[in-house]
């Protein structure tokens, strides 16, 4: 080829490029209007054999943030070979979790779930709606059981045993068992964090891993007494295994969750998946252990144990006297109903002890709204010598606005646990098939400007209403813990543990970020969304 021909042809391919760029641009677009057109879902164009992965794979609950400016509140992108449905905005998700919550209750088939829980998991796995709505509703009367019952002291209970009186403390005047556990468990931890601090002084990776050991420590011990009425010891043994296998199941989450789409990568992620399993297994024999030894009580207590009695300390003495119950007209698995205890521990324990994390982080970041919190608690003791109850909420409001404005600020859970409908249906126009996954944003909602002022701004301020109150109306917009058939069975639970703790650390102790940093730390997403670092120092107020 001669060089005039050479030099005539590269205006040639340069039109030819735009050309061609062009035809597909057009095309594209006819595609994404011709799919709105017809019902079917917009999103980005998947890659071939993985998907979109890439496009969302860190900071995901910001990543489809930003599609959902593109594509709408609705729309779908593929992990691997796998159609999600990704719901958004407050609108699209009240429709789905509520206006048809019976429709969108349903659990895909995951891998994972139906491999290590073999389908019986309230919380994860597939079901119909009678079976789920049976078992959810045993879930939540354990639960209130075990959130009523009151502390007794040992003069009432030989009180009781001697049928001398049955009026030796008012029941209304008495604190219940969980908010004496949680003011205890909380003192105990701020003196730890106080110990720790010292101990690690500037080094701020030592620190964080050692804050967040305590926490996480904290929060099983209390999950412990609550779930099966045991609580351990700083240096147990089980305590130790306990958390060292929850820690162990949000490391191995990243990789176990790709199986739920690829399960053909289970080869290569053999020694995540055995892993998983065996922390699994830790935890259901820790569970076992603990029935056989309720059953073995039960039986020694004059052939009778507890059946006659009133009051339930755990989840599963509760469970266990369903299931001897013979006179109950609904009829209850003995694994899918034990399996209730495992749930719950599973979805309370990395929620919650990332809820305490960014309870000091926040305190610690924002010193005057601290200083706020904790002369609340002050000026309540001074005027009823006495700490409050969960049920005296009502008296502080900014505690309760403080609280609200955490879990909505940080948003540390950023989705539902996956849905799915049981039938084919449409969503804001759009069809969805059975059995497709759909992923519920909360944070689209929690940080949503159209709802929010300043929705970026953490100020507690925005849920005191002009009287002064906590406004309960403006507060029931933050969403974390779901909704319709399939928000949280543990949420009643999870706010008396978020406030009892706020009463007992800011009572006794100071928060504060080394170097005094006034910036929130950068966030890392596994299960949920935490601090990367806590570099917070705990001061016991003399």
């Amino acid at each position: 080829m001669s060089w005039v021909s050479w030099t005539l042809d590269v205006p040639c391919r340069q039109v030819l490029a735009v050309c061609l760029l062009m035809i597909f641009s057009l095309l594209f677009h006819w595609y994404l209007r011709n799919r709105k057109r017809k019902g079917r879902l917009p999103g980005p164009f998947p890659w071939p054999v993985i998907g979109n992965l890439l496009q969302v794979r860190n900071n995901a609950h910001l990543k489809l943030n930003k599609m959902r400016e593109i594509y709408g509140d609705v729309f779908s992108i593929k992990f691997f070979s796998r159609s999600v449905v990704v719901v958004s905005g407050q609108t699209a998700v009240d429709e789905c979790l509520n206006s048809q919550s019976v429709l969108f209750s349903a659990r895909p088939e995951l891998a994972m779930s139906q491999f290590v829980l073999q389908g019986k998991s309230l919380t994860f796995a597939r079901m119909d709606v009678s079976t789920h709505k049976q078992y959810r509703h045993l879930a939540l009367c354990a639960l209130r059981e075990v959130t009523r019952t009151k502390t007794r002291t040992a003069f009432q209970h030989r009180a009781e045993e001697d049928g001398t009186t049955s009026n030796v403390v008012n029941s209304e005047d008495r604190r219940s068992h969980i908010e004496q556990l949680l003011l205890e468990e909380g003192k105990k931890l701020g003196k730890r964090l106080v110990a720790v601090g010292e101990l690690h002084n500037q080094d701020v990776v030592g620190l964080t891993a050692s804050v967040k050991y305590e926490i996480l420590s904290t929060v099983c011990n209390i999950n412990a007494s609550v779930l099966w009425g045991q609580r351990y010891g700083r240096h147990d043994s089980q305590l130790k295994r306990m958390v060292n296998a929850t820690k162990g199941l949000q490391t191995s989450n990243a990789s176990t969750t790709l199986l739920n789409f690829m399960p053909s990568l289970i080869k290569i992620l053999r020694p995540a998946v055995n892993s998983f399993v065996q922390l699994n297994e830790s935890l259901e024999n820790d569970l076992k252990t603990q029935v056989q030894s309720r059953r073995q009580q039960t039986e020694s207590c004059n052939g009778h144990g507890n059946k006659n009695g009133k009051d339930h300390n755990s989840v599963l003495d509760y469970l266990l006297k369903v299931l001897d119950d013979d006179k109950l007209e609904q009829n209850y698995e003995t694994d899918r109903t034990l399996l209730l205890v495992g749930d719950l521990l599973g979805a309370g324990t990395d929620t919650i002890s990332v809820a305490f994390a960014w309870l000091i982080v926040y305190a610690a970041t924002f010193p005057e709204v601290q200083k706020r919190v904790r002369r609340e608690i002050e000026t309540f003791q001074q005027e009823f010598d006495r700490l409050p109850t969960y049920a005296e909420r009502c008296h502080l409001p900014y505690i309760m606005a403080y609280i609200t404005e955490v879990l909505r600020h940080s948003s540390f859970v950023p989705f539902t646990i996956p849905h799915s409908p049981h039938n084919h249906g449409n969503l804001c126009g759009f069809h969805i098939t059975e059995g497709t996954v759909m992923m519920i944003s909360l944070w689209s909602i929690n940080r949503d400007p159209d709802l929010w002022e300043q929705s970026d701004k953490f100020r507690p301020e925005r849920f005191i209403n002009r009287q002064g109150e906590f406004d309960r109306t403006k507060a029931d917009r933050v969403n974390v813990f779901g909704g319709g058939r399939r928000r949280c069975a543990g949420e009643h639970l999870a706010r008396i543990e978020l406030f009892l703790m706020v009463v007992a650390l800011f009572k006794e102790f100071r928060f504060e970020r080394l170097g005094g940093q006034t910036n929130l730390p950068d966030t890392e997403l596994s299960i949920s969304i935490h601090p990367k670092v806590i570099d917070v120092r705990t001061i016991e107020i003399g």
